[in-house]
């Protein structure tokens, strides 16, 4: 079974589908949608994001950002271009806080582990700066 748009008049097969929309005109008019509502896009991009990984809302993750006074809990810097990271154990699942993208990239480069990351401090201890 065949439909044809009556915007663009692209004729496109419907057979076995749900979904009916017209395959050239309705991604034109969901990015025209994004583009004007970008802010309700990336909330629910967040919200939908902090729930799936995470298992916390928006409002979870606000009151974390709140309580760390809005800065990486480890260098205590404001966030930059990216919001800050939720850290949390790889191996529990527990949330820990929220990091900027440079702490949080740094404790994932060391595999989370003290041992190594004891190991670097006395590392740059001996390095004689």
């Amino acid at each position: 079974m065949t439909m044809t748009c009556p915007e663009c008049e692209t004729e496109y097969d419907i057979t076995g589908k749900t979904d009916w929309n017209c395959p050239v005109c309705h991604p034109k008019k969901v990015k025209k949608w994004r583009a004007e509502n970008k802010e309700k896009v990336d909330r629910y991009v967040r919200k939908s994001h902090f729930k799936e990984c995470y298992g916390i809302t928006i409002e979870e993750y606000d009151q974390m950002l709140l309580k760390q006074g809005g800065v990486c809990a480890i260098c205590k810097q404001p966030p930059g271009k990216r919001r800050l990271a939720v850290d949390h154990c790889h191996t529990t699942q527990n949330i820990r806080s929220l990091l900027c993208t440079t702490c949080n990239v740094g404790l994932g480069s060391f595999k989370d582990d003290p041992k190594l990351l004891e190991a670097a401090i006395e590392y740059l201890k001996k390095g004689g700066s």
